[in-house]
């Protein structure tokens, strides 16, 4: 029988082996636990070994709030390739639901054509009992990606106010 280590070993280099055939990116794996077992159905040993594979995504800056919790971001490489093209309600409530940063259900409040031809949306929650919870994003229409996820502090916030970013 080949040693835990050595099965560990290859199975690191075969995972790294596969995903940069079918991916493009700076690859890690961390490996967890692993087990041996013998299966009374194959009749072998059998070696499973956990593990988890992290991208590197780039740089971006987190937004934290007073508990130090992420409550947005900006990703200044989504700029890239951004031009002008109006995106309709059913695909940016797509978009918000597969957004990098978990957010809870909202609604949209606006969309309008913002800096450096982004799509900006004004998204807003209404808890219960509680006064609104908005955030400002901006989409790259082009590459339908996020380039910003911003709380809204107060009106003056909000795209098209006098006071806007």
């Amino acid at each position: 029988m080949i040693q835990r280590d050595l099965l560990r070993q290859q199975a690191y280099d075969d995972c790294l082996k596969h995903i940069e055939t079918i991916l493009n990116g700076d690859f890690m794996v961390e490996l967890g636990p692993s087990e041996v077992q013998w299966s009374p159905v194959e009749l072998r040993q059998v070696f499973e070994q956990q593990m988890v594979l992290w991208r590197r995504y780039g740089t971006f800056d987190v937004i934290l709030d007073a508990e130090g919790r992420p409550v947005g971001y900006v990703d200044e490489s989504q700029w890239l390739d951004c031009a002008w093209e109006p995106l309709d309600y059913n695909e940016v409530i797509a978009l918000v639901r597969v957004a990098p940063l978990a957010l809870p259900k909202l609604v949209i409040e606006k969309m309008e054509r913002g800096e450096r031809d982004c799509l900006a949306v004004v998204l807003k929650q209404v808890p219960e009992g509680d006064v609104p919870v908005r955030w400002l994003a901006r989409i790259n229409p082009v590459r339908r990606t996020f380039i910003a996820i911003e709380p809204i502090v107060a009106d003056h916030d909000a795209p098209g106010s006098q006071g806007g970013r």
